[in-house]
Formats: C-alpha cells, sequence, structure tokens
C-alpha cells in the first residue's frame, strides 16, 4: 500500500496490512481508528506521522523506517516483532510486548508510558535517542536492556528479571523506582534517585558516574553476588546501604547520612566517606581518604583493615574481627596482611574524644602488642577478648 494523501481509517472491527506500506514522498500521515485490532504484517516506511487508536492489539511485524511520529493510544495493547523502528518520536502509550530483539532509533524522544515486557524473556531492546528516553511504567522480562540517550533516561517503575541493564555515558539517569532486578546493572551515565531504590543483582553493580538523591532523603540499597563499583561522587543520599557484595570500590568521596555495608566476601574499597552513622562489614577494609562518623560511633567488623587518612567518630571508634579467631596486631611499622593490623602510623590516624575499642567480647583470638605510642591522641583505648 502506497498513501499519497493523509488518511485516516475509521473500522468498526479489524484493520490488516499484510505487506509494505509507505508514503508517497514521506510527509504523508496515517490514522487508524479500530475497535478491535490493527495489524502490519510488513514494513512500514516514509510517514511523517503514523498513529494507531485501536481498543485491541497493534501488531508490528516488519520495520519501521523514516517514520516521523509514531503514536500509540493508551487503550489496547502493542505487539512489536519487528528488528528496527526508526523515528523522530516514539510515544507508546500502552503496554507494549516484545517478541523479537529490537532497534530503536530515534532523532528525538522515546516514550513508553505503560508497562513493557519480552514476550518469552529472551529479547533485548535497543534505544538510541538524540534526546529523552521514559519508561513511564514496570519493565520486565528482558534479556538485555540498553539505553543510549543523550538526553535524560528516566524509569518511573519497577524493573524484573532483566538480564543486562546498561545506560551510555552520555546524559543523566533518573529512577523514581523501588526496585531494580538484573543480573548485571551498568549506569554508565550520572544518576539520581527521586525515591527509595534496592537493586538485586546477580553479578557486577557499577556506576560510572555520580550517584545522588534529588532531596537528600532517599535511600538506595544494593545487595549483588559481584562486584560494586562507584566511580563518581557519592551524595545527598539518606541511607546506602550494602546488604551483600564481593569486591566493593568508591573511586570518589560518599557523603550521605547513614552508610551500611552489611556483608561482604571481598575487599571494600573508599576514598573518602562521611556519614552521621557509619557501620562496615566485609572481608578486607582499604581506606584511602578522611572518613568521619560525624554523629554516632564508627563500628567497623572486618579481618584485615588497611588505613591512610583520618579516621574521625567522637562518639567512639569499634574496630573488631569478622572471624573470631583472626589475630590482631597492634603497633609497629609494618603491616603483616596476613592479620588485623594496625600499625603506629594508622592508630594514629583515628581520632576521637570517646572510646577506641579493638576486639570484642566474642574475640578468641591472639592479640600482639608492639611498639607503639598514641600518647599524643585524645581516645582512650580499649582492647576487649573473650575468656
Amino acid at each position: 500500500v502506497t498513501i499519497e494523501q493523509n488518511l485516516v481509517i475509521t473500522a468498526g472491527n479489524d484493520v490488516s496490512f499484510n505487506a509494505a506500506v509507505s508514503g508517497e514522498a514521506g510527509t504523508e500521515t496515517l490514522r487508524v481508528n479500530a475497535t478491535n485490532d490493527l495489524t502490519f504484517g510488513s514494513t512500514v516506511d516514509d510517514l511523517a506521522a503514523l498513529t494507531a487508536n485501536v481498543a485491541g492489539v497493534t501488531r508490528f511485524d516488519g520495520n519501521l523506517s523514516n517514520i516521523g511520529t509514531l503514536t500509540t493510544n493508551a487503550a489496547g495493547s502493542t505487539v512489536v516483532n519487528a528488528a528496527v523502528i526508526g523515528v523522530t518520536d516514539a510515544t507508546f502509550n500502552d503496554s507494549v510486548t516484545f517478541e523479537d530483539n529490537l532497534v530503536i532509533t530515534a532523532g528525538n524522544d522515546v516514550t513508553f508510558d505503560a508497562a513493557v515486557s519480552g514476550d518469552a524473556g529472551t529479547e533485548t531492546l535497543t534505544v538510541n535517542a538524540a534526546n529523552d528516553l521514559t519508561f513511564g511504567s514496570t519493565i520486565d522480562d528482558l534479556a538485555s536492556l540498553a539505553a543510549n540517550v543523550t538526553g535524560v533516561t528516566r524509569f518511573d517503575g519497577n524493573l524484573s528479571n532483566i538480564g543486562t541493564l546498561t545506560t551510555d555515558a552520555a546524559g543523566s539517569t533518573v529512577i523514581s523506582a523501588a526496585a531494580i532486578g538484573a543480573t548485571t546493572v551498568t549506569f554508565g551515565d550520572d544518576v539520581t534517585l527521586e525515591a527509595n531504590l534496592a537493586i538485586t543483582a546477580t553479578s557486577d553493580v557499577e556506576f560510572a558516574g555520580s550517584l545522588a538523591g534529588q532531596i537528600g532523603s532517599e535511600s538506595l540499597t544494593i545487595g549483588t553476588s559481584g562486584t560494586l563499583g562507584v566511580t563518581g561522587v557519592v551524595s545527598q543520599l539518606g541511607t546506602f546501604q550494602i546488604s551483600s557484595a564481593a569486591d566493593v570500590t568508591f573511586d570518589s568521596s560518599v557523603t550521605v547520612t547513614t552508610f551500611t555495608q552489611q556483608a561482604g566476601t571481598g575487599t571494600t574499597t573508599f576514598d573518602a566517606l562521611t556519614a552521621d552513622s557509619i557501620s562496615i562489614t566485609t572481608s578486607d577494609l582499604v581506606l584511602n581518604g578522611a572518613v568521619e562518623a560525624s554523629v554516632n560511633a564508627l563500628d567497623i567488623t572486618v579481618d584485615t583493615i588497611a588505613i591512610g587518612d583520618t579516621i574521625t567518630a567522637d562518639a567512639g571508634i569499634n574496630l573488631q574481627t569478622a572471624t573470631s579467631t583472626q589475630g590482631i596486631e597492634l603497633g609497629g611499622a609494618t603491616d603483616t596482611g596476613t592479620n588485623f593490623t594496625l600499625t603506629e602510623a594508622e592508630l594514629q590516624f583515628l581520632s576521637s574524644t570517646g572510646v577506641v575499642t579493638i576486639g570484642s567480647a566474642s574475640y578468641t583470638g591472639d592479640m600482639t602488642l608492639n611498639a607503639l605510642d598514641i600518647s599524643s591522641e585524645t581516645y582512650d583505648l580499649k582492647l576487649e577478648g573473650g575468656a
């Protein structure tokens, strides 16, 4: 079918195009109003606008190219079995199901106002947009979701059963969702949270840009079996909680109200950390920059620790081993690298007007004291062990 002028089709039941549809000059528009289904069984090309106002199912079984504005209405649903959609703007107001791997390339915006899902969970969605990409509702059952967007990528609904979630370095990402469930999560751009968010991943989670809350009360909880990496500055979050992870790396400063790491199987590394409350439990800990717990005591439970700058908590500092039998070595000039070791210089990095407690009532390992001078420090040192 070739359309030579703007066309409106109104049908009391179905409309089906079994072969290719195109505009003659590329300036034509097509609007279909149907009380049941609309099917495009082949390609659709060279239309200034394509609008589907359909109460049933709108199906695209062929690629779309050189479309100005693509719009579906809120009624009904859309099924896409195409591999490529090329548009200026695309707005899907109804729920969309993908039956094939799809790449959308847009010269401006792409908007999904309702739920988005894969049909079998093996489908992939890649969106390349010169402006904004908005997901207004939930996203489920995709093997991968990639957003290559110059403007803002918005997630306003929860994501679940996503294989690989990726945003590129251009633009920024805004998340108003409560939950993201994926295998791997990589945000290549700056991320702003507008709501409390929990990310659950079975592999790595990476923030290549900055990470912040919109108003400062938002919380972020991350649980992963893989690594967690944050390259940019973390700021303006109420709570940052790591429920599980392997290696954790913060390459820039972290400033939040509450920071908690509940578990870790690798090395957690900080550039700098400031919070009212700080509690860290992991295997190994590296503190390259200054750490300050400004209100409550600082609690650290690890098997090895390396301190490279001032650690401040006037309410007290509690340091204990994650393994009750792990050896503790205090003082001297050398870190053996095998035990929970604080050299004389590292003990002098500790700053508190309260008590620094090393060990715990349940500690049953060996504690070794080497030469040290902390007479100039303002804190009281308490060494604690079990029977």
